[in-house]
């Protein structure tokens, strides 16, 4: 039980790494708009 929820909270974490990665990755093309045309 312990060792699955461990996994849980690890594949949490990872998913919320990427999602910030995606987040940051969307305000930078919003801030940088015509790097994003290029």
């Amino acid at each position: 039980m312990r060792i699955s929820f461990r996994k849980y909270i690890n594949l949490h974490r990872y998913l919320e790494d990427i999602h910030m990665a995606i987040q940051e990755f969307h305000i930078n093309m919003e801030i940088n708009p015509l790097l994003a045309i290029l």
